[in-house]
């Protein structure tokens, strides 16, 4: 009859490993933006350009940790198990190892330490961004794998288009 309500159908994501890609760019973007207006903040004689690079950087970043998710297994070895925090370890530290070589000379990494660390050894710059890159890559992850899955849900859902 028409004054029934017709039952909605609940909306599901086709392509899980296109949704898992988007938000990981999306999470990228915000950590990007956040980066770079910490950056600017503490190095102001930096530029637009190198904070628009780094905002770049981390959407990028965010591409490599969204598609990494269908790999869960070594390709030669198939025992080997990739755990999602692994994974984002590290394509975290190999990123974030990068943008400091490219980033090298244009920063006065000594103000971007913070005070209040004096051990030593983390008193390195080069030190300090390969930690946070692998935390923020091993956090960064977890969270898109336990929001979109990993592995073989990704490719079932690419065939099923």
């Amino acid at each position: 009859m028409f004054w029934r309500k017709k039952k909605s159908k609940k909306k599901t994501v086709k392509n899980l490993f296109a949704w898992r890609v988007g938000l990981s760019k999306t999470l990228g973007l915000a950590i990007g933006l956040f980066s770079a207006g910490y950056i600017l903040n503490y190095v102001p004689d930096l530029g637009g350009s190198i904070a628009l690079g780094l905002v770049l950087w981390f959407i990028i970043e965010g591409a490599f940790i969204g598609m990494a998710g269908v790999m869960t297994h070594h390709p030669v070895w198939q025992s080997w198990r990739f755990p999602a925090w692994f994974r984002g370890l590290w394509i975290g530290l190999i990123m974030h190892l990068t943008l400091f070589l490219l980033l090298q000379d244009q920063v006065n990494w000594s103000t971007v330490v913070p005070d209040w660390v004096t051990f030593a050894p983390l008193r390195d710059p080069l030190i300090l961004v390969m930690i946070e890159g692998a935390l923020l890559g091993a956090l960064w992850d977890s969270l898109i794998t336990a929001t979109t899955g990993e592995g073989k849900a990704l490719t079932k859902s690419l065939k099923s288009l």
